[in-house]
């Protein structure tokens, strides 16, 4: 199952490990908005101690963060594709089909679509 529309952005620098990858997932219940980034590769050891230090709550200097700087061509396609989103959180608001079953309106999901295995 593929997204209804997805845009890759690559970062300023052209490294392949700062690509943004930007998919939107309409569905009946409302949208998704995906966006997904390489994780750097590290040797085992260092996963493992910062794994330790994940789970006794130690705080990494830095944490785990790795940025992409976008170029100002990219600006009109993801805005495009974030135009895209809020009119399909627009549409599926305005039918109910994100009512609660109070009738409150709920946030989207919680749990993201696993893509690897094809979606659903």
């Amino acid at each position: 199952m593929a997204a209804d529309a997805e845009e890759v952005l690559n970062c300023a620098c052209y490294d392949a490990a700062h690509m943004l990858r930007v998919s939107l997932w309409k569905d009946p219940s409302g949208p998704d908005l995906i966006v997904t980034v390489h994780l750097t590769p590290r040797p085992l050891l260092k996963r493992t101690w910062e794994a330790l230090r994940y789970v006794m709550s130690r705080d990494l200097p830095h944490g785990h963060f790795e940025e992409t700087l976008l170029r100002v061509q990219d600006v009109p396609r993801l805005r495009r594709l974030l135009d895209q989103f809020e009119q399909a959180s627009r549409e599926a608001s305005s039918a109910g089909a994100d009512d609660g079953p109070t009738g409150q309106k709920v946030g989207p999901r919680s749990t993201p679509r696993n893509t690897a295995d094809g979606g659903d």
